[in-house]
Order: structure tokens, then C-alpha cells, then sequence
């Protein structure tokens, strides 16, 4: 059904630019002016902004035994360096032994914070150490972490 009107619509189109060229012309010039307009205001740049938002806000990880101690040993602090207040983020733990570029924890651990973040405040806490790494238990506080796949929510 939206195939024939399309095909009616083109039809219209097309007589009334072998009718009257010069107005149908300009109308479309300004119908596609407001097309853009509407893509750059609704679309592109709400889009933009969420993501230079969601840059904003750091996830590290490093490995703390001192200060989470030894069953909750990864500390992750969040930075919230953005506008908006931050309600949920999800991210994802990578473990890498120093030099290489491998990947030790490559399951699809993922893990969650509702700490609700009001703009520049940080939070800290401490997690498990991925079940991926457990055959790493002994060397994890030598493998270099990074946070990946990361999703924030915003209020």
C-alpha cells in the first residue's frame, strides 16, 4: 500500500514540474531545507551530544587488594566529567598481560552501577574478579585493566 503512494505521489510531482517548473522547484528546495533542518535538530545533533556525554563519564580499573581486599580485589571508580546527571551505566572488564595485546577476559561479563552521579562526582567500589581470570588469580594484580563496551543512562 505505501508503494502506491509513493508512486502517486511521484506522479504528482512530476506533472506539476512539467506544469509549473519554477514554483514546484522552489517548493522543493524549501521542503528539502526543513527535511534537513528536522534531521539536524531531532536526529544529528541530540545524538551528538549523547555521545560526547557518555565520553564524558570514566570508567577505571585497577587491581586493589589493600584497599577492597582479597575477594572483592577490582576497584572501579566512575567520573561523571558531564553535564547531566548520571543514573545507570553498564561496562565490560578487559585484563591484559603487560605486552600483549590478548584479551584475558574475553567472556561477556558484564557489569552494572545504578549509583545515581550528579555532574563531576566520582564514585568508587570494589567487584569479584571475573570468573575468566580465575586461572590468573595469582598473577592479577600484574595484568593492566581497562573497561570496554561501556553504556551510560542519563536522567
Amino acid at each position: 500500500m505505501a508503494w502506491l503512494v509513493g508512486i502517486i505521489a511521484v506522479g504528482i510531482f512530476l506533472a506539476l514540474l512539467f506544469k509549473f517548473p519554477k514554483p514546484t522547484l522552489g517548493c522543493l528546495g524549501v521542503v528539502a531545507g526543513l527535511c534537513v533542518l528536522l534531521y539536524l535538530f531531532l536526529i544529528y545533533l541530540p545524538q551528538e551530544e549523547k555521545e560526547k556525554n557518555q565520553s564524558l563519564v570514566l570508567v577505571t580499573i585497577e587491581y586493589d587488594e589493600k584497599g577492597c581486599g582479597t575477594d572483592y580485589p577490582i576497584a572501579v571508580t566512575i567520573h561523571n566529567r558531564s553535564r547531566k546527571t548520571l543514573k545507570r551505566i553498564e561496562w565490560r572488564v578487559e585484563a591484559y598481560r603487560h605486552g600483549y595485546s590478548s584479551n584475558l577476559n574475553d567472556g561477556y561479563d558484564s557489569y552494572t552501577s545504578d549509583k545515581i552521579l550528579a555532574p563531576d562526582e566520582r564514585w568508587r567500589m570494589c567487584y569479584r574478579l571475573p570468573i575468566k581470570l580465575n586461572q590468573w588469580k595469582q598473577n592479577a594484580s600484574t595484568l593492566e585493566y581497562k573497561s570496554s563496551g561501556k553504556y551510560v543512562y542519563f536522567e
